[in-house]
């Protein structure tokens, strides 16, 4: 272990030689550092657009093969956890339509306490999927979640997240309640910054979908009664 801005860094090394390929794991941990320009690349690899001026933490497993072969998966296996604090993302103005709905919500400049990413890339396309929630500043909490694939080409949706349950980040990304979508992110990130990049808002019925019908409690008891009936 390694202290590093006001951190600490660590982590370790494990190789198994009697499997196909002798796979090496490295396991990484970046905990409670201060951001400055050396973390940087910790943030904008989380979402393009993101500062931090708080703390920055960060668990990763890889596991890749010494000596590929054709009959095992390409890409590395990769999974972890990054942990933003006190920081702001970056993003389109939101139709009025958005601020009628949500009148405190400003993605042109989304203030947060808390971003929470879990991400993990499959090792047979190389695909990384993320999944991150957002605790906001006297705002909405919102989320994000989406696919950046192998040749650096991106779908992503950010929503409000209006559950009103008390839920830790971890139930958040489990539970997936009370996500209404708002828009969706295109393109192709490259150098953890947008090399080209559209974004859509949703139509407003679609949002109404989500809130009304979708989250709503009583849905799942709903269509239990159809399948009985």
């Amino acid at each position: 272990t390694t202290a590093v801005n006001g951190g600490r860094i660590g982590g370790e090394l494990s190789i198994l030689f009697d499997k196909p390929g002798v796979p090496l794991t490295c396991k990484y941990e970046a905990l409670e550092l201060m951001a400055d320009e050396n973390t940087a690349p910790l943030v904008s690899q989380v979402f393009p657009g993101m500062t931090v001026e708080g703390t920055i933490s960060e668990t990763r497993t890889i596991t890749f093969n010494l000596f590929p072969h054709k009959d095992l998966p390409p890409y590395p296996q990769e999974h972890g956890l990054t942990i933003l604090r006190q920081g702001m993302l970056i993003g389109p103005a939101e139709p009025r339509w958005v601020s009628r709905l949500f009148p405190k919500l400003a993605l042109k400049e989304y203030p947060f306490e808390l971003a929470h990413n879990v991400f993990s890339r499959d090792p047979n396309d190389g695909h990384i999927t993320n999944d991150m929630v957002l605790v906001g500043k006297g705002q909405y909490n919102i989320y994000i979640t989406g696919v950046t694939q192998a040749d650096n080409s991106t779908n992503y949706t950010l929503g409000v997240d209006v559950s009103l349950l008390p839920q830790t980040p971890e139930q958040r990304h489990t539970w997936k309640q009370g996500r209404v979508h708002l828009l969706t992110y295109t393109g192709q990130i490259i150098d953890h910054k947008w090399a080209r990049r559209t974004t859509s808002f949703v139509w407003p019925t679609r949002t109404a979908w989500d809130m009304l019908i979708k989250n709503n409690p009583l849905r799942p008891v709903i269509e239990q009664r159809r399948k009985t009936d």
